[in-house]
């Protein structure tokens, strides 16, 4: 349970800067990764992230994509190299205000 409730509270404070990631390459409909704990956001082709993973997370890549594009969703890794963890999950596209960002 420890272990959810610290991703979700990673989730709720990265999905500002992953949704302004994801807006700037969101042509190519890319996957992002969150490296904690550098805290290090990267849009990543598709194609080219599925050639990182273990044939498990492949697996889930492939599934999670597809789902995702069906319903305009945003596919995030994040990957804690202190907890040698790699947890994905899908999140809703938001529009963004340029203007209130800068």
């Amino acid at each position: 349970m420890k272990a959810d409730k610290r991703f979700q509270e990673v989730l709720d404070a990265f999905t500002g800067q992953v949704q302004l990631v994801y807006h700037r390459f969101a042509d190519k409909k890319p996957v992002i990764e969150l490296e904690l704990p550098a805290q290090r956001i990267a849009a990543y082709a598709h194609s080219e992230y599925l050639k990182t993973l273990s044939p498990r997370s492949r697996a889930m890549l492939k599934r999670d994509y597809a789902q995702a594009k069906a319903k305009c969703q945003i596919v995030l890794f994040v990957r804690d190299n202190d907890a040698r963890t790699l947890r994905s999950c899908r999140i809703p596209i938001e529009s963004i205000d340029y203007a209130e960002v800068w």
